[in-house]
């Protein structure tokens, strides 16, 4: 299990179930199409080793990209699949246990955590898959056809 201190908060993520995570994978390609040139940089600049401009420049790739995605997608439909990605993760209380995330009772007022937070789930759930896929070009193509 992955954890990352977002704002003062920490975040967990445990393996999705292989049924899950394939259906998942089939969304984000449907959903992402053009920002998936994007991937490696995002997820670049969200591993331990990453610099802090690498961290600034993965911010603005995955803006754009959730920008770009919002342009040509039903808000609704982006609105539930970023709360089908973060509530992916659980959140550590006060008391110390950890809690399945809720996306409106954990982000409400702290919305500058979310897509840090849906950063962090993709990359601990896809980063080798995404970055795999990409660089042999496999998951482009499939994206586009």
């Amino acid at each position: 299990m992955a954890e990352k201190k977002i704002n003062g908060r920490t975040f967990k993520v445990a393996p999705m179930l292989a049924i899950e995570a394939v259906v998942m994978q089939a969304r984000l390609m449907q959903l992402l199409g053009g920002a998936l040139d994007r991937l490696p940089e995002i997820l670049a600049g969200r591993n331990d080793k990453a610099t802090d401009e690498m961290k600034a420049k993965s911010d603005a790739m995955a803006v754009a990209a959730f920008t770009d995605i919002f342009k040509h997608l039903d808000p609704r439909e982006f609105g539930k699949l970023v709360k089908d990605i973060v509530e992916l993760a659980s959140i550590q209380r006060e008391s110390g246990t950890y809690d399945p995330v809720d996306m409106d009772g954990d982000f409400t007022g702290n919305l500058k955590d979310l897509i840090p937070v849906v950063i962090f789930v993709l990359g601990e759930q896809f980063g080798d898959f995404f970055s795999g896929a990409l660089a042999s070009g496999n998951l482009s193509r499939v994206a586009r056809a």
